[in-house]
Formats: C-alpha cells, structure tokens, sequence
C-alpha cells in the first residue's frame, strides 16, 4: 500500500483522505434528541438552564454516537 502512495500527488492522497473521513460519523448539534434532554434534565430534575443545556447536549451527543455506531455496524 505504501509504494501505491508513494507514487500519487498529495492532491490525490488528501482527496482519498477525506473521502474516506467523510464516512465517520462526527459530532454535531442533534435537533432531536438534545432539546429532549434538556427539557427533561430543566423540569424533572430542576436543573439551572446552563447545566442543563450542558447535560442535554452530553446526554445527546452519546445517543447520537450509539445509534451511528450500531448503523455502521449492520
């Protein structure tokens, strides 16, 4: 694989990259499930609005990654 590289312009091996990068799922803002989170974390435990916020966008950002994980796994 290293003599494959060796030989193409980095244009190219950068293009490949982040082709391949593009496949990985990467953490963004959830528009489901983090304003849930944050209301139940605001209501039911009576959080302030900043540590809410924080642990809905925590709490969201790990149920994002778990279902990405187990898409990409089937």
């Amino acid at each position: 694989m290293r003599m494959h590289y060796e030989n193409m312009p980095s244009e190219e091996i950068f293009r490949r990259v982040r082709e391949m990068d593009g496949c990985s799922a990467s953490a963004s803002y959830d528009p489901i499930f983090t304003p849930i989170f944050t209301g139940f974390f605001s209501t039911t435990l009576g959080w302030s609005a900043t540590a809410a916020t924080l642990g809905g966008v925590l709490a969201s950002a790990v149920v994002t990654t778990s279902v990405s994980e187990g898409v990409n796994r089937k």
